[in-house]
C-alpha cells in the first residue's frame, strides 16, 4: 500500500467573458451564480460595428448560384460566463524500478456553456443587431450562451523501464496514455478545443551516449463546430489521424549534446470533412493538407 495514492477532488470553477458596451469596455469574471444582463436596446449599427465584421464573396455569374452570399461575424456583448463543478478522482501505483500507472476519472457539469451559433440571417435578425437589411441572406455567426453540457472521461498513464526483463531491458523504457471524452450538450455547444479520444506511446532506447525516441500520437476525430452551408444539421470535422515522431541524440560531453529530430515521419495527412447524417461518403471531404515530414537539427549546451 506505501506504493499507492488515491485522491478526489471536488470544486467549482468559472470562465470569464467579456463585455463590450457602448461607451467603453467592461471585464467581467463570473462563478457559480453569477449572472450579467444587458436590458438596453440594441443600438445602432454605427454604434456596434466595431464588434462586426463583413466577409462578402466575389459575386461572378458562376458565383452567384452560391448558397452563402458572405458572412457575417458579431461579437455577443450579452454573452454570460459559464460556470461548472468538477469531480475528479484519480490512483497512482509506483513500481520499484521507478514506473508509475496512473488512472484517473473526471466529470465537469457546466452552465451557460458557450455555443457557436450560424444561421442563415433575416430581416429580423439584422433589426436585432441594429444591421442594414440588404444582409438578408448572408451567413451570421456568433456566440452564444448554448445551455447546460458535461464534459466527463477518464485518462491512464503508464510509464516503465523494461530492466525487470534482464541486462538487456534496462536500455529500454516504454510509455502510453490515453484520454477518452464524453461530450454532451446541445447541437451549438463548442466543443471546439476538446478531443473526444487521444493516445500516445512509444519507447525510449538509452545506450551512451546515444538516446533514440519512437513517439506516435493517435488524435480521434474532432467536432470543430457547425457547418449550416453543408446542410441544417450539418458540421466541421477534423479527420482521426496517427503520427509518428522520432528523436535521436548524442551526448557528446556532460555539458554539449547534438541532436536530430522528424516530426511526422510518414507524412500523414490532415484532412478535414463536412458532412452531416445523409451526406454521401465520396462528398464529405472538404481539404487535404500535406505539411511533410518537419525535421530539425542542432547543438544543445548548458553552462
Amino acid at each position: 500500500m506505501k506504493n499507492v495514492i488515491a485522491q478526489a477532488n471536488h470544486g467549482t470553477s468559472g470562465d470569464a467573458a467579456q463585455f463590450s458596451g457602448l461607451l467603453k469596455n467592461i471585464t467581467c469574471s463570473g462563478n457559480r451564480g453569477s449572472t450579467v444582463h444587458a436590458n438596453a436596446a440594441p443600438p445602432p449599427i454605427a454604434s456596434v460595428a466595431r464588434n462586426v465584421s463583413f466577409n462578402e464573396s466575389d459575386f461572378s455569374p458562376m458565383a452567384a448560384l452560391r448558397a452563402i452570399r458572405g458572412n457575417i461575424t458579431v461579437r455577443n456583448t450579452g454573452l454570460k460566463p459559464w460556470t461548472a463543478q468538477n469531480y475528479d478522482l484519480s490512483a497512482e501505483y509506483y513500481t520499484d524500478s521507478g514506473g508509475t500507472f496512473t488512472a484517473g476519472a473526471f466529470r465537469k457539469d457546466i452552465k451557460d456553456f458557450f455555443g457557436t451559433l450560424q444561421t442563415f440571417a433575416t430581416a429580423e435578425d439584422l433589426e436585432n443587431f441594429g444591421l442594414d437589411p440588404r444582409y438578408v441572406g448572408w451567413q451570421l455567426n456568433t456566440t452564444i450562451n448554448s445551455g447546460d453540457a458535461e464534459i466527463s472521461g477518464y485518462e491512464l498513464n503508464i510509464r516503465q523501464s523494461l530492466a525487470p526483463l534482464g541486462a538487456f531491458g534496462r536500455h529500454f523504457t516504454v510509455f502510453a496514455n490515453y484520454t477518452k471524452l464524453r461530450l454532451a450538450g446541445s447541437r451549438t455547444a463548442d466543443f471546439n478545443r476538446f478531443i473526444p479520444e487521444s493516445l500516445n506511446w512509444g519507447v525510449t532506447i538509452t545506450r551512451n551516449p546515444f538516446t533514440f525516441m519512437a513517439k506516435w500520437h493517435h488524435r480521434g476525430e474532432q467536432n470543430r463546430g457547425p457547418s449550416s452551408g453543408q446542410g441544417p444539421l450539418a458540421s466541421v470535422y477534423q479527420d482521426a489521424r496517427t503520427t509518428l515522431d522520432l528523436n535521436l541524440t548524442y551526448q557528446a560531453s556532460k555539458r554539449i549534446s547534438l541532436f536530430i529530430n522528424c516530426r511526422n515521419v510518414a507524412n500523414v495527412h490532415f484532412n478535414q470533412s463536412r458532412s452531416q447524417a445523409d451526406t454521401p461518403a465520396y462528398a464529405r471531404r472538404s481539404s487535404a493538407n500535406s505539411y511533410g515530414a518537419l525535421g530539425s537539427f542542432g547543438l544543445r549546451g548548458t553552462f
